[in-house]
């Protein structure tokens, strides 16, 4: 059942995001950092295949919501702190610099490079 509530949020925010960033942002945030000479032909052509980013942005917003699930039901503080200290980097910082990645405006080629280094 928890992870039906994990599954919820996650699709929220990943939801919110998408809005946040197509309907209410989105051209003045590619103006501002991908597509300044671009054409509408060729800003086509750089979302074909984007379904495959989509997927991983979801599993990563996946991944943050059930970090902070785990944080918020540790039992005592010494299991928080663990619990943290393991999977912190993991569940939240490590899906932030891959969004980044994925988002950022780096040729495709050398995304998996970038997110490795």
């Amino acid at each position: 059942m928890e992870i039906l509530k994990i599954l919820l949020v996650t699709a929220v925010v990943f939801i919110g995001g998408s809005l946040w960033f197509s309907k209410l942002f989105g051209r003045i945030w590619m103006k501002i950092h991908h597509n300044k000479d671009k054409t509408q032909e060729e800003i086509e052509k750089d979302m074909k295949g984007n379904w495959k980013l989509m997927l991983t942005e979801f599993v990563l917003t996946f991944v943050m919501s059930l970090t902070l699930f785990f944080i918020a039901n540790a039992s005592d503080i010494l299991s928080a702190a663990l619990m943290a200290t393991s999977i912190l980097w993991l569940g939240l910082v490590l899906p932030t610099i891959i969004s980044n990645v994925i988002w950022g405006g780096d040729d495709k080629k050398w995304m998996v490079k970038k997110i490795a280094i």
